[in-house]
């Protein structure tokens, strides 16, 4: 099972835990059935991967502080997540309704 807060107290090293050195932007995943075998192989894009939830988490806090200082009125905690622009759709189902 992965630890964030094991990994947040792992110290440091310039070497992994398969003896290479460590990249700065990359990820070390220890194999739990083999300690000494880097998993990592394709996380080279893992900074790309944390700054698009780091993004999506600054959005749905704005729009959070949105809905409690009711500055968005009709709007919930849900709607920042899932909403969207559904116009394209609802006039599609009327289309289709009217094809009957």
């Amino acid at each position: 099972m992965f630890c964030m807060h094991a990994l947040a107290n792992h110290p440091q090293s310039h070497v992994g835990i398969d003896g290479r050195p460590e990249k700065p932007t990359g990820l070390s995943i220890q194999d739990p059935n083999k300690p000494e075998n880097n998993i990592s192989g394709g996380s080279h894009k893992a900074p790309q991967a944390f700054q698009i939830f780091a993004d999506a988490f600054d959005t749905i806090t704005d729009c959070v502080d949105r809905v409690h200082m009711k500055t968005d009125i009709g709007s919930s905690i849900l709607a920042c997540i899932l909403g969207g622009n559904y116009s394209s759709y609802i006039d599609q189902r009327r289309i289709m309704r009217s094809l009957k």
